[in-house]
């Protein structure tokens, strides 16, 4: 016997066995995506909020509908944010208390996740917003929970990326948890069209609210860096430059001298800045201090968003962009040319999965890779900068480099590939920083070098195909 499930319009046979657990995803599902004002009534909810116009909106609507409301920010270090506190004056007005978590420290391990793999999407877009969202939505739960509330309320609207960002973190972290989503409710679209009738609404409870200016731009912004997009900026005819850059400044605008700054990395972290050690925070707050002074990072693209269509954004993200060149270099110092694609790719990949809202994926996960053992993305490049054009690569020291001091190099290496018939064999000091144990790699180093027996054995395996296999081993891992 066989079951039927009905998924718009179409109809699909589910062998018997597994109706019980389809029909336990398609219901939640359902509870995800068509939940009403109504569904509501005597729950504990907790919104979302940012103490602007649209969460007074949504906290006041809902007490009306006899709905329990507790509203929840997160500080993500968003420098439009003078002070994180000022969400709790704004929203006292709506009877409503205001939790904050604090998240910059988790904000800034995630920043060095990214930055590890590289994953950047569309236009060279730092994926700030996403990344925020797996942090908010992961810390937001539990102290929603605590709180006794059942439903996640958020007000992204139904034509951008964060509503399903919200919804798919939610399901993954906490099944069990309901969604609600205010501005894909038709009745709550239909009293509230526009800014005026949310002033209109407020005023009659004796909240005072204002319309305000129509704004250029609208902007989110953490630690990574800020995102600008919509209202003028929809328009293709409109430069980019109406954009005020927060964190910093345009190129042009930063100073003639070049800023020299050097970086050390262990284990594919930065952990100190001009010889100075420092913690994930800390670090990506001076280097938003540098690459922001210096007019760095600031991107323009037609991103894909999730749902289909195509918006255009102005990003700022000068702290994320200097770590990248310093980590960048390295990898290029570690991992040879077929490394380096297979990174390339993982690295695309791994960007598609944070901008879709799916950091916790498995396919995440197992693919946030970086090169070689942990030991080998360790370095001192130096940097000097100014500006997005140019720039002055420092020099590098580091282990494991895959380019030896006394190596072939100019004429003796073009001499070596006219020997070996137009291709040049592995050479020892790529086997030896490739091939076998980390451990044994790290002992060999003490000792003067890699055991001569395993250089040739790794150099008879390249020959017959497998030295491929090998490398991919060594340099990545999981």
């Amino acid at each position: 016997m066989s079951g039927r499930v009905a998924l718009r319009d179409r109809c699909f046979c589910i062998p018997r066995g597994k109706c019980a657990i389809l029909s336990a995803v398609f219901s939640k599902r359902k509870g995800t995506f068509r939940m009403k004002l109504a569904d509501l009534k005597g729950k504990t909810v907790g919104v979302c909020v940012s103490g602007g116009l649209d969460s007074k909106t949504i906290c006041c609507v809902l007490q009306d509908a006899g709905v329990n409301v507790k509203a929840f920010s997160a500080n993500v270090g968003q420098p439009d944010e003078k002070d994180i506190n000022d969400i709790k004056k704004k929203m006292a007005p709506t009877g409503v208390d205001t939790t904050i978590v604090d998240v910059t420290a988790d904000m800034a391990e995630i920043c060095f996740e990214t930055l590890k793999c590289q994953a950047m999407y569309d236009g060279g877009y730092w994926n700030s917003t996403g990344i925020a969202r797996a942090v908010t939505v992961r810390a937001l739960l539990p102290e929603m929970k605590k709180a006794g509330c059942t439903v996640l309320v958020h007000g992204a609207t139904g034509r951008g990326n964060d509503q399903m960002r919200f919804e798919r973190y939610t399901n993954v972290l906490d099944p069990e948890f309901g969604v609600y989503s205010p501005w894909r409710d038709a009745d709550l679209l239909k009293k509230f069209p526009g800014r005026t009738q949310m002033v209109e609404f407020l005023a009659e409870r004796g909240i005072t609210a204002f319309v305000g200016t129509k704004k250029k731009y609208s902007t989110d912004a953490n630690l990574a860096g800020l995102s600008h997009e919509a209202e003028d900026l929809e328009s293709m005819e409109t430069s980019m430059r109406i954009v005020k850059p927060t964190m910093g400044v345009w190129p042009d605008q930063a100073p003639d001298e070049i800023e020299k700054v050097t970086l050390k990395f262990e284990k594919g972290r930065c952990v100190a800045v001009n010889g100075k050690e420092m913690a994930p925070y800390d670090v990506m707050l001076e280097m938003n201090k540098v690459g922001g002074r210096n007019g760095i990072g600031m991107k323009h693209a037609l991103e894909n968003r999730i749902i289909g269509t195509k918006s255009r954004g102005v990003y700022e993200a000068p702290g994320m962009e200097v770590l990248s060149w310093g980590l960048k270099y390295i990898y290029e110092g570690i991992m040879d040319r077929r490394s380096t694609l297979l990174f390339q790719q993982l690295s695309k990949l791994v960007s598609d999965q944070i901008y879709d809202g799916r950091w916790f994926d498995p396919a995440t996960r197992a693919d946030a890779v970086a090169p070689a053992d942990p030991r080998g993305a360790r370095g001192h490049p130096g940097v000097g900068r100014q500006g997005d054009g140019g720039g002055d690569a420092r020099p590098l020291q580091g282990q494991h480099l895959l380019r030896e001091p006394d190596g072939p190099r100019g004429d003796d290496l073009q001499r070596s590939r006219q020997l070996d018939g137009g291709l040049q064999r592995p050479e020892p000091a790529q086997l030896a920083g490739l091939c076998g144990d980390p451990e044994r790699r790290g002992e060999d180093a003490r000792q003067g070098g890699p055991d001569r027996r395993e250089v040739r054995r790794s150099h008879d395996d390249a020959g017959d195909g497998r030295w491929f296999r090998m490398n991919l081993s060594a340099v990545f891992f999981v």
